[in-house]
């Protein structure tokens, strides 16, 4: 892959970063956030004590609760930085809509029946498929406004809006690989394959040449035919031996894209959920899910779950990390991205931060996922107690 980047990439490293934070500082906002999730829970958990009836929706159409989901909605995205991580992806407008109506970057057909699509076992109550080919995303789930509400009461964000949102930042890697093939400039790999076949070639024709020679001296003596039919064999076994290397480089670079495409989507869905958004869940579901499970599969998952936790600290949208990633270069000797390296460095110096600096930051933006995702939680319970009341005023 070319180490070119989207100059939009740039931005980051030239950017102006937030101040450098004093190390009591962010102790105390952590302190801040770890007592606002605490009373936060306790809110959700009165609530569920006392008043939740998930029934109250049976019975009436999704029409009648239209503008009290919508009001809903808006309110979390104003009151809250809950919906912030979707804006690139699932857009707080289509979840206004309902997500079935919902306009995005790519086609998306809900209610599909997607159980043969994941053999290993679903990764989640809600699934979904990414399919590159017809460049469609396909959601089991058919949501209507009532199920997405009484979601949101139960766990904040939907499944369904982090299944979406995983499978979009799929696309988003796809479009970045397609880019890269596009505009992809040739490196000193391509060039010594490009020379090694040359060499290949003449010297295949010429040992070519004169093993038919040889073969036509079979007449005057076997010897001759046997040594023409050890040429044979040899320029063979290296045509086999060539065909089978580059075969496994294929094999190599594909699984490795398979793994940055997880590793993004994944990501992409943990920064909306409450449950799941640490390095061991990700390295969990790969190797246990998708079978990535070898030593170099999980030094890879690492040091891009790494990566792409610093440039989503640097300032990136889910869309400009997919493609960042899918168009960056991975050398595995040293189980790094070379030049994403450059760019966390020149942003670094430009902070006056150091690494530590942001993986503590991206430590505080994971509590910060959680909290903003409670009190989306809560505004939906707010709301509901609202329709609660309205519906049994008509009574």
């Amino acid at each position: 892959m070319s180490e070119s980047y989207n100059p939009d990439m740039e931005k980051y490293a030239q950017s102006q970063p937030e101040p450098h934070p004093e190390e009591g500082d962010r102790h105390v906002e952590v302190d801040r956030l770890a007592a606002e999730q605490a009373r936060l829970q306790a809110e959700a958990k009165r609530f569920f004590d006392k008043q939740f009836n998930p029934e109250v929706f049976e019975g009436i159409t999704e029409e009648d609760i239209i503008p009290d989901y919508e009001a809903m909605v808006r309110r979390i995205d104003r009151e809250t930085e809950a919906l912030e991580e979707i804006k690139d992806t699932v857009s707080t407008d289509n979840l206004v809509r309902g997500l079935v109506a919902g306009q995005y970057a790519i086609p998306v057909e809900f209610g599909q029946d997607l159980s043969s699509e994941h053999k290993t076992g679903p990764r989640k109550e809600t699934l979904g498929q990414f399919n590159p080919g017809s460049k469609t995303i396909s959601i089991a789930e058919q949501p209507d406004r009532q199920e997405l509400w009484a979601a949101m009461i139960q766990n904040g964000i939907p499944h369904v809006v982090e299944t979406l949102d995983h499978e979009i930042a799929h696309h988003w890697f796809d479009q970045g690989e397609r880019q890269a093939d596009t505009s992809k400039a040739a490196t000193a790999q391509d060039i010594k394959d490009y020379v090694e076949q040359r060499v290949w070639s003449a010297v295949f024709r010429k040992v070519g040449k004169a093993e038919q020679k040889i073969r036509k001296l079979e007449t005057l003596d076997p010897r001759f035919g046997q040594f023409a039919d050890k040429i044979t064999a040899i320029l063979l076994g290296q045509s086999q031996k060539r065909r089978d290397r580059k075969r496994e480089a294929k094999s190599r670079e594909n699984r490795k894209q398979g793994i940055l495409t997880e590793v993004v989507a994944h990501k992409a869905e943990y920064s909306i959920g409450a449950q799941r958004n640490t390095t061991s869940d990700l390295v969990n579901s790969l190797s246990k899910v998708y079978g990535y499970d070898s030593p170099q599969d999980i030094d890879l998952i690492i040091t891009a779950s790494r990566a792409v936790d610093r440039l989503r600290v640097m300032g990136m949208n889910d869309q400009e990390i997919a493609q960042t990633l899918a168009q960056t270069k991975y050398d595995r000797k040293t189980a790094s991205f070379p030049g994403l390296g450059k760019l966390t460095k020149r942003y670094l110096a430009k902070s006056g931060k150091d690494e530590d600096d942001l993986d503590t930051e991206m430590d505080v933006l994971r509590l910060k996922y959680k909290v903003e995702n409670l009190k989306a939680q809560n505004i939906a319970q707010e709301e509901f107690v609202k329709l609660h009341d309205r519906l049994n005023a008509k009574e």
